[in-house]
């Protein structure tokens, strides 16, 4: 039986998380930078929203890359199924 796209869809996210926080991991441990500093320019955005919670903007700082991920996936995924 086939898998349904919604199962990739969740098996991609949970795989980018991980390989992300691992090269995160790897950065700090060799002091590399191996990631777009992409991150960083959005946490820097977020601060400007001081009426925010420092947590909440880290947050939305965090989501804001997988949210690029997860946007192009499933627009990929909607062109290949019409």
């Amino acid at each position: 039986m086939p898998r349904r796209p919604d199962g990739y869809l969740r098996a991609f996210g949970m795989s980018a998380g991980q390989m992300t926080s691992e090269l995160r991991s790897l950065e700090k441990r060799l002091d590399l930078e191996i990631l777009d500093s992409k991150r960083e320019r959005v946490a820097k955005k977020t601060e400007n929203y001081e009426q925010f919670e420092a947590d909440l903007r880290k947050e939305a700082a965090d989501m804001a890359e997988l949210y690029e991920v997860f946007y192009c996936l499933e627009n990929s995924i909607r062109q290949r199924t019409h």
